[in-house]
């Protein structure tokens, strides 16, 4: 089966080199749909997680199927989400990343510092989440330590 040469087709043409495994061109339609929205770095990073659930002992047969691949580019965007909302927060001296001010008529109040504000503005620029079926989001909870 001839696979394109896009992100989907080298992700998948890595899989299947990696699993010692072909696909068909209906599986490679699946995967073309499951991961048609998934911005490029998202999907190669996502097969490199897969590969590496694998060397720890997942078993995949006989390679990651399109909703397992789409379950690992969602959790390679929530680490990335994450790490960006630590990049922006580090140093942060405040407890609960609030602080407290005084307005003009001297009342105190607590708002979110501006630590926290610089983290949300990163997590954003990261990506948004992926949307994964309610299905999907039980069978991740289950495999993350």
């Amino acid at each position: 089966m001839s696979i394109n040469s896009d992100a989907i087709g080298n992700g998948l043409a890595y899989l299947c080199a990696t699993f010692r495994s072909e696909v068909d061109s209906w599986q490679v339609r699946a995967y073309r749909r499951a991961l048609a929205a998934i911005p490029a770095d998202i999907i190669m990073d996502a097969a490199e997680h897969l590969i590496d659930q694998a060397a720890a002992g997942r078993k995949f047969y006989p390679l990651p199927q399109a909703p397992q691949w789409k379950e690992a580019c969602a959790k390679v965007i929530q680490t990335r989400r994450q790490d960006a909302f630590r990049l922006g927060t580090s140093g942060c001296d405040h407890p609960s990343f609030m602080e407290s001010y005084k307005d003009d008529a001297g009342v105190e109040w607590t708002r979110r510092c501006a630590c926290y504000l610089r983290g949300k503005q990163l997590q954003a620029a990261a990506g948004k989440p992926l949307a994964l079926p309610a299905v999907m989001l039980d069978e991740a909870s289950e495999n993350t330590p």
